[in-house]
């Protein structure tokens, strides 16, 4: 539990860069065919960049670590890096903007505010 708190502590400072990784995969997931084995592909990092949001955003004191959870985080992290070889600009660029804004480190979202601003993220790229 410990070695997940940290590396989930250490990944909570790239939470904006997961959400744009998601947003890019929610628009990828329109563009395959129906029932396509990249269609189910997409959905399953979907699934799983939401999982890792969902705990990025919670309080240290309300995070219950999932039973694959060092291995949905050391699989977080190759996403993020293999983001930041692929579009170092932008990655550059998203790490500028949060810090630029240093949000509210003791907000927590509810599921339903945290998929609203997903939702409002969307539309901005």
């Amino acid at each position: 539990m410990e070695e997940f708190m940290k590396l989930l502590g250490k990944l909570k400072e790239k939470a904006s860069t997961f959400l744009v990784i998601l947003n890019d995969m929610r628009r990828k997931l329109k563009t395959l065919p129906p029932n396509s084995e990249g269609e189910k592909q997409c959905k399953k990092v979907i699934k799983d960049l939401t999982r890792l949001l969902f705990l990025l955003n919670k309080k240290p004191k309300s995070v219950r670590m999932p039973s694959d959870g060092l291995q949905l985080l050391t699989w977080s992290e190759h996403v993020l890096t293999r983001f930041q070889d692929n579009h170092p600009e932008r990655a550059a660029q998203i790490t500028k903007e949060t810090s630029e804004k240093k949000t509210d480190e003791s907000e927590e979202l509810t599921e339903e505010e945290l998929q609203e601003r997903i939702d409002q993220d969307e539309t901005h790229f």
